[in-house]
């Protein structure tokens, strides 16, 4: 699976059937309806995602491979004759014996047509379009977060009279949302690379940095030709964290599609 824009994924399942008896243009798919009614197939779910519609593939005969074969088969014969043809099949026959035991024509004729994993197959595939619920996963992963930045925004209004809570606010805010990161992981097998999820944490890191510097450069005793100063970090800090809470998610995965 692919879960780079998680947690707007879609995966796709396909399912490929083999016969080694019937011709792939006889192997055909039906969609069976359940016993139970569960209304239309697309609302059906699985885990944190929703089945779509199945379309199926092309069906196709895959053989073992052999270049000599391969080059006599794919041929144009239109114009050849018969005993032409067959004058190149023996030469073939006659090549193919002439090398070791391994590549005899008997040996080659067991390998195309013996009832193992090496002869030819005829296959069909059928596909399941798979989309994650954002809902569900908007909830759980997305709303927590951006509610607790919300928090933080409100807190920078407390009085400067209560510096230390305001100072104890941010860190803490922090932790809990490296805490909240690691465990949006949690049911996700191991990532070599970020996701869009990871690049909306990373918004909300910065935002509550921005809203620290806020809290210490208030909390210090400044002249009041620092005033200006302070106030236009306060008013960027607030203002970067309420849209990073309520639009850095949608923003985030507008520029992954784009890029």
């Amino acid at each position: 699976p692919n879960f780079r824009s998680y947690p707007f994924d879609s995966q796709a399942l396909a399912i490929q059937l083999s016969h080694k008896i019937l011709p792939s243009y006889m192997l055909k798919i039906r969609m069976i309806e359940p016993t139970i009614k569960l209304g239309k197939a697309e609302d059906f779910v699985v885990g944190a995602y929703k089945v779509g519609m199945p379309f199926g593939g092309s069906s196709f005969l895959k053989l073992p491979y052999n270049q000599r074969l391969i080059t006599f088969l794919s041929q144009d014969n239109s114009k050849s004759t018969s005993k032409e043809i067959y004058r190149q099949l023996l030469a073939i026959e006659k090549d193919l014996s002439s090398n070791d035991n391994s590549k005899s024509l008997s040996a080659l004729k067991k390998w195309y047509f013996s009832f193992d994993d090496f002869g030819p197959h005829s296959t069909t595939k059928i596909t399941l379009p798979l989309t994650r619920q954002v809902a569900s996963t908007w909830l759980k992963s997305v709303f927590p977060a951006s509610l607790i930045l919300l928090v933080l925004v409100a807190c920078s209004y407390i009085p400067e009279k209560l510096v230390e809570v305001r100072l104890a606010l941010p860190p803490t805010i922090l932790l809990s949302l490296v805490f909240m990161q690691q465990s949006s992981h949690a049911g996700l097998p191991e990532i070599p690379f970020p996701i869009l999820l990871d690049y909306f944490y990373m918004l909300l890191f910065i935002a509550a940095a921005l809203l620290l510097v806020e809290s210490i450069l208030v909390a210090i005793d400044l002249k009041s030709k620092h005033l200006r100063t302070v106030l236009a970090v306060q008013r960027l800090a607030r203002y970067f964290g309420i849209l990073s809470s309520s639009l850095g998610m949608p923003l985030i995965w507008l520029a992954g599609k784009i890029i």
